[in-house]
């Protein structure tokens, strides 16, 4: 059975992670599922998979806490919770941490069986909804059920360290260019359009420059994900905040107030119309997809070296190129 054909619900969590519906008539049929998913996982992606199965996704979060650590699938049943929730620590559920982990203890609820003891009047007016929705969680009852909607960034970001300070506005114009081409690529590749530009030059936080430097933000006249607008501006505000003779040692831009294509605000002006329909971007987008990233460029960016980053411990590719590979020489 392919992972396609199990997983038919599916909500992306994070980068790594996400939440799933699994069907199965007992826990064994469960647990060969699960084994079956992270065998083609870690086939096609080379990384190791953990999955935890629960009847909540809080209940789920702590059974991939424990699959973590032993190495397979976990799948914990309401029977399992009634028995062992005196032996599982608040502090160990997703979402309580910090402050509110020590209100918890100063209400004297330090495991998930007293959570299962509190009255629903008393845990209401020391922790509100949240509180109400935890404990259901952890009974078992869906309060956050999984959904395929994706929610949107709230921005997208590209910045970097320079391996040696750098002084010269050319240097910093070509490092800045460089990070909106990734950005506003990220950004055509989820169908989204910004509104809002900041580019960041910043100075060494132990140097005699450290109150140099810092952040300037332009609101783009339309929304767009057109590198050539984008690095326009961005250069403009690069020639904003640059100082002569100070020595920055990072660069990057914000990209924000983030609208999915189909739905950008249309302009009360005809000539400012957004256009959804960017020709030449695609055709780019085609290219470089096709020979290889960066083939084509915008402008001079990427011809230097003098801004990237040092990679003197930077970890071999073993998953993504070929001349990264271990060889092994048998006598």
């Amino acid at each position: 059975m392919a992972v396609k054909d199990i997983l038919r619900v599916m909500e992306q969590y994070s980068i790594d992670e996400a939440f799933f519906t699994i069907e199965g008539d007992d826990i064994q049929v469960l647990e060969d599922r699960c084994r079956t998913i992270t065998k083609q996982l870690e086939h096609a992606v080379g990384i190791p998979v953990s999955i935890g199965v629960s009847s909540t996704k809080t209940q789920a979060k702590y059974a991939n806490r424990l699959a973590k650590k032993a190495g397979l699938p976990i799948i914990l049943d309401n029977n399992w919770w009634q028995d062992k929730a005196g032996t599982v620590l608040l502090q160990d559920i997703w979402g309580v941490g910090g402050q509110l982990l020590r209100r918890y203890r100063d209400a004297s609820l330090n495991t998930v069986f007293d959570l299962y003891q509190c009255p629903r009047p008393r845990l209401d007016s020391l922790f509100g909804i949240a509180g109400l929705r935890l404990q259901a969680e952890l009974s078992g009852q869906i309060m956050h059920s999984v959904s395929v909607k994706k929610t949107l960034p709230k921005s997208v970001t590209s910045t970097r360290s320079f391996k040696e300070s750098v002084s010269d506005i050319l240097v910093l114009k070509d490092a800045v260019a460089r990070h909106v081409s990734e950005t506003v690529l990220e950004l055509r590749e989820q169908g989204l359009m910004a509104s809002t530009l900041q580019v960041i030059m910043q100075t060494s936080r132990y140097g005699d420059y450290v109150l140099r430097g810092g952040v300037v933000e332009t609101n783009l006249l339309l929304p767009t994900a057109d590198t050539a607008i984008i690095i326009k501006e961005s250069i403009r505000l690069v020639e904003r905040l640059y100082e002569v003779g100070i020595p920055y040692k990072k660069a990057g831009v914000v990209l924000s107030n983030l609208f999915p294509l189909e739905v950008v605000q249309p302009s009360l002006f005809p000539t400012l119309i957004p256009s959804k329909d960017n020709k030449l971007m695609d055709t780019i987008d085609t290219l470089n997809t096709r020979f290889g990233r960066e083939k084509i460029q915008l402008g001079r960016h990427s011809l230097t070296n003098l801004w990237q980053s040092r990679v003197d411990n930077l970890s071999p590719s073993y998953t993504t190129r070929w001349s990264d590979l271990v060889i092994a020489h048998a006598y």
